[in-house]
Formats: structure tokens, sequence, C-alpha cells
């Protein structure tokens, strides 16, 4: 490894999405900053990775803050996924709302310059056996399966909705204070419509982000829905900021980790940082998100199931990237699902895998199973 130079005013360890929004803000104020990874690559638990390094990262690092193991790969023999190049598979898959506050802090960074969205081409609730769209227009409504009634209640219901954002309508004081089941009742949402609109609200993890969801709605065009994803992967996000932070005078390296951190006896203030190569560098703070600090730690916290799968073929014949939540209670056997699953699909569309491949990320609270029994009856669902 080169020597780096030995003072910074700013040292910030980890080239994840919160490290790297930090070490470009920092390095856009005029500081001296030193942006430092362990790894080969950017991104840190934020990363985008081929399919065979995926496989290995996977395996080999079940005591991570987003992998506590055990893990399990299961691969038909006679399966043909592709080049594991032509892969970008996320750590921390993500879409983001169209009025997302990231993407007003991309936006005030610049970070957008290097960086290429796409609208979610579809948002989807899983509703007695199959898919019924989530909205993004009048138009929308009116095209779903739904009796006509329950189309004009449905867009009554998300206008109302819209108009209380902005402190106008009769929903303005209903939203905020009356239970969601009540407030579905009191707006003649009928018993078929209900639980998905409860699905809806669920998947934006509550009123808040509902209203984030209504907000996001159209933002980029009249039917345009309310999310966006990211070309060639998640990890795109966090380079995005680190280029941000090169351009103003940081200086990144990788495959550099840190042996310990340097505090003055006196003052117990940290003062540098000691590399696994005995170089010691000062500096004026450190910087370090508790997922960083933690990723070398066995974890105790098991809070969800995940899967990551590779398809031959699309969950829906006319979308290559979609969002599908399936409501607790909605999957057969005498377990079911207490919780929400949630299922996001994306293909070569968004250069994230090969021609007819797609790759779908499922997660769900973990609730005492492993990830394969909690996860395998809602994914056999789409099977047929």
């Amino acid at each position: 490894m080169d020597t780096l130079p030995d003072a910074f005013d700013i040292i910030v360890l980890g080239t994840g999405l919160p490290e790297s929004i930090v070490a470009g803000a920092a390095a856009k104020a005029g500081k001296r900053v030193l942006h430092l990874d362990k790894e080969e690559h950017y991104g840190s638990q934020w990363a985008s990775l081929p399919l065979e390094e995926f496989k290995a990262w996977s395996t080999g690092n079940t005591s991570s803050p987003i992998c506590s193991g055990p893990v399990k790969l299961l691969q038909a023999s006679s399966a043909d996924l592709g080049a594991s190049q032509q892969y970008s598979i996320d750590l921390s898959p993500k879409v983001l709302f169209c009025s997302d506050e990231l993407i007003d802090a991309v936006l005030q960074a610049r970070a957008h310059n290097s960086l290429e969205f796409k609208l979610l081409q579809g948002s989807y609730v899983w509703s007695s056996g199959q898919l019924v769209s989530i909205p993004a227009s009048r138009k929308d409504v009116f095209k779903t399966q739904l009796g006509l009634a329950d189309k004009r209640a449905l867009w009554r219901f998300l206008k109302h909705a819209s108009d209380a954002l902005q402190g106008q309508g009769p929903l303005k004081e209903a939203f905020d204070d009356t239970p969601l089941v009540e407030l579905l009742k009191t707006q003649g949402l009928s018993k078929q419509l209900r639980p998905s609109m409860q699905a809806l609200v669920s998947a934006a993890e509550g009123k808040a982000a509902f209203a984030r969801y209504l907000a996001s709605v159209a933002r980029y065009g009249q039917g345009s829905g309310a999310f966006l994803a990211l070309m060639y992967g998640c990890g795109e996000l966090a380079q995005a900021f680190c280029r941000v932070a090169a351009v103003h005078g940081a200086l990144t390296a990788l495959r550099h980790p840190v042996a310990a951190l340097l505090v003055a006896e006196s003052t117990g203030r940290c003062t540098g940082v000691r590399l696994a190569t005995g170089q010691a560098i000062a500096c004026e703070g450190v910087g370090e998100s508790k997922a960083e600090r933690d990723r070398d730690r066995p974890s105790s916290l098991r809070g969800v199931c995940r899967a990551v799968c590779i398809l031959d073929g699309s969950l829906h014949r006319e979308h290559s990237s979609l969002s599908i939540v399936i409501p607790p209670g909605s999957v057969p056997g005498p377990d079911g699902n207490p919780h929400a699953i949630r299922l996001l699909q994306s293909g070569a569309a968004m250069s994230v895998a090969p021609p007819d491949r797609y790759v779908l990320y499922a997660s769900t609270p973990w609730t005492g199973r492993d990830a394969e029994d909690a996860l395998r009856p809602a994914l056999s669902a789409f099977s047929n």
C-alpha cells in the first residue's frame, strides 16, 4: 500500500451511503477529507456486486449487520444463470420515492450528474390470488378490475388524501387523527378494497410515508408512478457521493483497513487513526456510521428474513421492474405470513441482469422461522 498524507481535517471510515454523503458534504465545505474503506469495492453495505462476488460475500459475512446468517445457496444443477459480470446485485436493495429527501440531497450535491434513474414500471398488492395495481393516476384507477363504485370510491379517497397534505379538503383533520381502518370505512371503501389500501399504507410504512407516496405520484409526469429505481443497482448512489467528495478534493483509499483510533488521554478526544500498515494519520474528527462500526462484530439482531432470487421470467408479463406487497395473512398454510412480505424485481432494462434474467428481492420481518420457511410459500404463489 502507498503511504498516505499524515494529516487531514476529517477521516471518514467506510464508503457506504451515509459515510459518502458526509464525505461529500465535508469536502464541499472546504475540509481536507480522507475517505477510507477496507474493502476492494465502493459502497460497503450499500454495494452492488456481480453474481459470483455476491455469493462469496453472502457466505463469508454471516456476522455483518445486514447478513447475520445462516445463508443458503440453492441452485438447480441445470440452471443457466448467464455471465456473473452482467449481474449487479444489491446488498441493500432500495427504491426511492420521487419526492424523497434523498432525491433532493442528490440534486443539491449535484450527484445526479453521475446517476441514471428510471421510474419503477409498476407497483402492486397481492390480493385474492392476483396482482392488483396500485394506481398512479385517475386513468390507472379506472383501468383496474374493480367495480365502478369501488373505482370511484378509490379515486375520491386518493384525491381527498392528497388534498389533506395541503391542509385542504374534507380529510385535512381526519387524515392526521383518525385510525386508518376507521378512515377507510368512512370514505365508502368496500370490504374488498380496504385490505388493499391498508396494504398500500403498510407498504409505505405508515401514514407519513403514505403522504410521501401521494406527493411522489406524477411528480415526473401525469400518470407516472411514485418510485424511482437506479440503473446499475443501488451501489451507484453511494459511489455518486464518493465522486462528489473526490471532485472537491477528498482523497479516497480502498483496501486500507483501520487498526485503531488514536485518542488523547487528557481530553478523551479522537485525534486520528492507525492503519493496519502501522501508519498513523492525524485528524480533527472521525466520521463512522453505526453499521460501519458494527460490520465486523457478531450481530444479535435478526430482524429481517431476506431472499435474493434469479428468475428466468418476469412476475408480470408487461413489466420488468416492479414492487409487490403481500399483505399479512395472504399466504396459505398453517403459519401463513403474520407480516407483510415485500418483493422488488429488476432486470436487464435496469442493467442489473443478463437478457431474459431478473433479480427478485424478497423480505419480511423475522418471527423465528428461517428465511426459506418464511418466504418460500409466498414465492411459490408466483411459480405458476
